[in-house]
C-alpha cells in the first residue's frame, strides 16, 4: 500500500480510498471515522512543549483526513542503501500481513 503517493483529488475519491484501506486491513468502514472535533491530545510538560508544539499542531488542529502531500525525492547514500533495502523489505512484508 503507498499511501504517501495516492492524490485524492475529489471528496468522494477520497472516501473510495479510505474504504479501500479499510477493506485491505479488514477493518469496517464507517463515515464517522472520516470526520472528528478537534483538540489537544493533552497538556505537555514544560520540557515537551517546544517538540510536541510543532510535531503535534497539524494533528490537533485537524478534524478530517487530508490529502497526502508531495513527498520530495530523497537520495539514500551508498553507505545507507542495504539498510534503506532491508527497512522496505520489512514494509512490505507488512503491508502484505497486516
Amino acid at each position: 500500500m503507498e499511501a504517501c503517493n495516492i492524490s485524492i483529488g475529489s471528496a468522494a475519491t477520497g472516501i473510495y480510498y479510505m474504504f479501500s484501506v479499510c477493506a485491505k486491513i479488514n477493518v469496517p468502514f464507517d463515515l464517522e471515522m472520516l470526520n472528528w472535533n478537534d483538540g489537544r491530545i493533552r497538556d505537555w510538560k514544560n520540557g515537551e512543549k517546544k517538540s510536541q508544539a510543532v510535531w503535534h499542531r497539524a494533528l490537533e488542529q485537524s478534524n478530517t483526513v487530508m490529502p497526502p502531500t508531495a513527498v520530495p525525492d530523497i537520495e539514500i547514500l551508498p553507505k545507507h542503501q542495504a539498510w534503506y533495502q532491508r527497512a522496505i523489505d520489512i514494509y512490505y512484508v507488512l503491508a502484505r500481513n497486516p
